[in-house]
């Protein structure tokens, strides 16, 4: 089944959905956003960051803690202003429905030969904004 034919057949139900439907719309929708966080993050755009977040976002890694959007986007574009080169490559994502968490394993590419091994856990609000980041090194 197609996405848009998935997209028709729950828009036109009027009884709920069998909960394996429910659970993976819903890592689906989750993917989707991270993916998101992830293609603005690489393009260094902090509007479309912004848009993102809740606005009691919390970033924390090995170096930072951050509270609030503006505070998350600055320390973003902080980053970005000291590492100007810095990509992230997505090796893989996994999503827990229930916690509405992504964990997402990826490479920050810092120069052409220097990468970091990194876990990203991403945390989503009720209505669907990042509530929280957590990088882990390793």
């Amino acid at each position: 089944m197609s996405l848009a034919q998935f997209l028709l057949i729950c828009c036109a139900a009027t009884t709920p959905l069998p909960a394996a439907a429910t659970n993976a719309a819903g890592r689906n929708r989750l993917e989707h956003l991270a993916q998101r966080y992830f293609n603005a993050w690489n393009a260094k755009d902090s509007s479309k960051l912004e848009l993102l977040l809740s606005s009691d976002a919390q970033l924390r890694d090995w170096e930072i803690h951050k509270t609030g959007s503006a505070s998350v986007v600055q320390a973003n574009m902080d980053i970005w202003k000291r590492v100007p080169g810095i990509f992230i490559e997505v090796l893989t994502i996994h999503v827990s429905n229930d916690t509405r968490t992504v964990c997402a394993e990826i490479v920050v590419k810092l120069t052409a030969s220097e990468s970091l091994k990194v876990v990203d856990v991403i945390t989503f609000d009720s209505q669907n904004m990042i509530a929280s980041i957590r990088a882990y090194k390793g």
